[in-house]
């Protein structure tokens, strides 16, 4: 909480890496990855396990590529 972000507003750019997205109405910063029909949506905090979306999935969308992370210090 309380870090800054920096993004692309072009959606995905068909790489994996760090995304702002959009999941179930809520924004978020989490590492995308591509599997076979299947989004997989993971946070670098290991508290949380991935989340697997289909690829066509209407819950879930990208805003943009994260460029910068801004520390809170």
């Amino acid at each position: 909480n309380g870090d800054m972000v920096v993004c692309t507003s072009l959606g995905w750019d068909n790489g994996e890496g760090l995304y702002a997205i959009r999941l179930n109405g809520n924004g978020y910063i989490k590492r995308i990855q591509v599997g076979t029909n299947k989004i997989i949506i993971r946070s670098d905090n290991p508290q949380y396990q991935p989340i697997e979306e289909p690829a066509e999935s209407e819950n879930f969308s990208v805003i943009g590529k994260v460029l910068l992370v801004i520390k809170k210090v």
